[in-house]
């Protein structure tokens, strides 16, 4: 049935509808559910067999390749439809009957031989069209509560994240604990594309990564994307959930298209350990030294700090528009040049906004931050691991600091600091 509400203002006010909504309305309950799906056919078709078909269905011959192959389905074995764990599916059945199909096998008459396990347990199918063996499946044995088999299913299932996920999708990534591949899209005619993408590549790694599409414009402020530059949209980058690995920025896919071939072999690629994480970097055109202080780019990083271990290293990670930085610019640049003829310390800066820094040893959460990589002493395989500047953002204290950690000791003049600016009383 399909009512236009334009002009209608208490039915729309009445439904919270603005623009346009599918709703089910069941007999008896005056609350209607909406449909949030794509809007095509057979999810929208799948979505209505959830809600007003029976939950759980029973698996039979007949509509064993529509629910296992064609929908994301928890399917429940049991010896005997009865106990206390089919009455726990049954219940998450209604609980979650919008985010999965739900079908039961007795097992005790049933004449479904891949289907069995010891007592009662439950299979997750996901959306694709593969023939892995139920063995291959995620299972669940615990049966807690409704609520705990709930949260399973939602935790192993595949579900591409279109468009910008909810704190509560964010939280299911992490408790996935499965690598991010996410896929940057700018311009409108990309959004499907991606999605499209998503969607088919996820369904062959449904177990291994997590998959979420993205608008590189209109998400700048995500952190991803804060590490992408605009040029590399379209891409596809790994990432970990939040406090799983140290690595916010895995593997980047750059200068290719954005097809389901190409995503695929990235995927396998990355899970295959193919792949060797490459920072994002300005043209190396961009890297130089002037009036003693040393411009690096992500693809000078190693070359310049990593593996110059012979010389000590004062770097500035910094964000160009900061008010922090901005202030501390002329004060960071007054000290390279105090310290130019330190032929051992290399005073060097890099712009996070279009570079990558090794994160796990120099973490960054303000603008800006300094650290002092100290250069390896005499007969010492490797350099010290760097060390945080925590001081007052002025030249005398950094240059306070840098001697007091640098390996190779340097004399240089003290510097004053700056004069505080005087207060005027308002007439």
């Amino acid at each position: 049935y399909q009512r236009r509400v334009h002009g209608d203002l208490e039915l729309a006010t009445e439904y919270r509808v603005s623009g346009s909504k599918l709703l089910i309305f069941k007999r008896g309950i005056r609350e209607p559910t909406e449909y949030k799906g794509d809007r095509k056919a057979a999810p929208l078709i799948a979505w209505i067999d959830r809600w007003v078909g029976n939950t759980p269905a029973a698996l039979t011959d007949d509509n064993k390749e529509d629910l296992l192959k064609r929908h994301q389905t928890v399917l429940g074995l049991f010896n005997g439809l009865s106990g206390k764990e089919y009455k726990m599916f049954v219940a998450a059945a209604k609980e979650a009957r919008n985010d999965f199909m739900w079908a039961t096998v007795d097992v005790s008459k049933s004449k479904l031989p891949d289907y069995s396990c010891d007592g009662a347990c439950a299979l997750l199918f996901v959306d694709d069209r593969r023939d892995d063996a139920p063995a291959d499946r995620p299972r669940y044995t615990a049966w807690t509560s409704a609520k705990h088999l709930t949260g399973w299913a939602k935790e192993y299932s595949f579900k591409v994240m279109y468009q910008s996920p909810s704190g509560e999708e964010d939280a299911s990534l992490t408790k996935r604990k499965l690598p991010v591949v996410t896929l940057f899209w700018s311009g409108d005619d990309a959004a499907q594309n991606a999605n499209d993408v998503a969607s088919t590549v996820g369904q062959q790694f449904w177990n291994k990564l997590s998959f979420v599409t993205r608008n590189a414009k209109t998400e700048a402020g995500h952190m991803l994307v804060h590490q992408l530059t605009m040029r590399d949209a379209p891409t596809a980058c790994v990432s970990y959930p939040y406090g799983e690995q140290e690595s916010s920025l895995g593997c980047m896919l750059r200068g290719a298209a954005l097809d389901a071939t190409t995503v695929a072999k990235f995927a396998s690629d990355f899970l295959g350990n193919r792949l060797r994480p490459r920072p994002r970097s300005q043209d190396v055109e961009e890297a130089g030294t002037e009036n003693g202080l040393t411009t690096i780019v992500g693809d000078t990083f190693d070359e310049m700090v990593t593996e110059n271990k012979d010389k000590d290293v004062l770097i500035e990670f910094y964000e160009p528009g900061s008010d922090e930085c901005e202030e501390f610019s002329p004060e960071y640049e007054k000290l390279a040049k105090h310290v130019e003829s330190v032929e051992s310390l290399v005073v060097a800066k890099m712009d996070l906004s279009e570079n990558d820094q090794p994160q796990k040893k120099y973490p960054v959460a303000t603008f800006p931050t300094l650290y002092l990589r100290p250069a390896r002493a005499a007969g010492v395989k490797n350099a010290k691991k760097p060390v945080k500047f925590e001081g007052d953002l002025t030249a005398a204290a950094v240059l306070e600091f840098a001697q007091a950690r640098a390996t190779h000791k340097f004399e240089a003049a003290p510097l004053a600091a700056p004069a505080a600016e005087e207060e005027h009383d308002e007439l």
